[in-house]
């Protein structure tokens, strides 16, 4: 037990950009919102020393990236149909 001590938190994100661009853009706003929160925590746990791998920080980076460019390319396409 004293050989885990401070390393108890694994964080892990297996969202796919296909698996999102298949999301509508509501959908995409929820799912920003929680890997935002997800980052969050993962930042708490990394200030306290118990997240086990600190890249999961630039995943859930890279990852928040990756859904806004997405957001911006469906609301994009929605204004381009209207016209």
């Amino acid at each position: 037990k004293a050989a885990t001590k401070g390393r108890t938190k694994t964080v892990k994100s297996t969202v796919t950009v296909e698996d999102l661009r298949k999301q509508s853009v509501a959908d995409l706003h929820e799912t920003l919102k929680t890997v935002k929160a997800d980052l969050a925590e993962a930042h708490r746990s990394h200030a306290a020393g118990e997240l086990v791998n600190p890249r999961v920080l630039s995943m859930f980076k890279k990852t928040i990236a990756r859904v806004q460019t997405l957001i911006v390319e469906k609301t994009r396409e929605e204004t381009r149909k209207e016209d």
